[in-house]
């Protein structure tokens, strides 16, 4: 808790899974530093499920309603004990396809280390958390090349409020959890907590980012584009947008899931073919060799073979 984001509490894994344990003390990385290896004396301690994620704490009565707070400071002690500091602690490589939402996931309340995100267009122009004096506790969402995204929670008390988001695409590193609204709610976020802004190695070229070498570059998100007619024809400087038959449809700059795109269909139009074509401009190359053309494209009710 040593920047703030985390707030009287401790996560704690071995190879079979991790754990957060409440605590009714802040500050506390000067005795539980990163890498401190622990036992815990779980007589007298309970679990609790907080919106899907397990927690360790003291069980409480208030009015003969259960409940579970923190282990007060002075009980600490009696259940906490430290053993060998600066133990190596790696996080765990995954992908968004390993992260479950079952209470007893294994990497629930584990240090976890995703590749390839970046936070989304519409955050990269914020800050961590809330800079205001209301000091909400706010999301950023990241997503990586193939669209899966994830949403990172900053409290506005960590040291790192004010500091802009990285543009850039890379590595980040965080405690992942679990939140769900009501207890049986089927909507689960996917929660990242950030311990401080090293965990986010966002130093590399963005999804869709020209290579420093290319010769031709196109991703067509600097031109207008809308989710609903009328739709922007492409209009690129020294392409040609064709159309080989008559009334035929064109390219159009489309928008999905704030990813841009060029599309050409002529579905619902009642005509029986279209041909059109989208030609860059000229490449040349005389002075590179081994040129490789590569293009995402997808395709959907194809009717026969081009």
């Amino acid at each position: 808790d040593k920047s703030g984001n985390l707030y009287k509490q401790i996560f704690i894994q071995d190879t079979t899974g991790a754990m957060q344990i409440m605590l009714e003390a802040s500050s506390v990385y000067s005795s539980f530093p990163v890498g401190r290896k622990i036992w815990v004396r779980c007589n007298g301690l309970c679990l609790t499920d907080y919106h899907g994620t397990m927690q360790l704490g003291v069980l409480t009565n208030d009015q003969g309603i259960p409940g579970v707070q923190g282990i007060l400071p002075a009980d600490i002690d009696n259940h906490i004990v430290g053993g060998s500091i600066n133990n190596p602690v790696a996080p765990i490589a995954v992908t968004p396809s390993d992260l479950g939402t079952s209470m007893q996931d294994r990497y629930i309340n584990a240090l976890v280390q995703l590749q390839d995100f970046e936070f989304i267009p519409a955050d990269t122009s914020k800050t961590y958390s809330d800079t205001s004096a209301y000091k909400n506790t706010e999301n950023r969402t990241i997503k990586n090349c193939s669209g899966s995204s994830l949403i990172v929670r900053n409290s506005a008390y960590a040291n790192f409020t004010a500091v802009p988001l990285p543009k850039g695409n890379g590595s980040i590193t965080s405690i992942y959890t679990v939140y769900r609204s009501t207890p049986t709610s089927s909507t689960v976020d996917k929660q990242l907590l950030l311990r401080d802004t090293s965990d986010v190695q966002f130093v590399n070229a963005r999804c869709g980012s020209a290579p420093s070498n290319a010769l031709l570059f196109e991703n067509f998100e600097s031109y207008p584009a809308n989710t609903t007619s009328p739709y922007s024809q492409i209009s690129i400087p020294g392409w040609q947008n064709l159309a080989e038959i008559t009334g035929s449809y064109t390219y159009t700059n489309r928008i999905f899931s704030s990813n841009k795109y060029a599309y050409v269909s002529p579905f619902g139009a009642n005509i029986p073919t279209t041909s059109t074509w989208l030609v860059t401009k000229g490449i040349n190359l005389n002075n590179t060799t081994t040129e490789t053309l590569t293009f995402d494209t997808k395709q959907d009710f194809r009717m026969s073979n081009y």
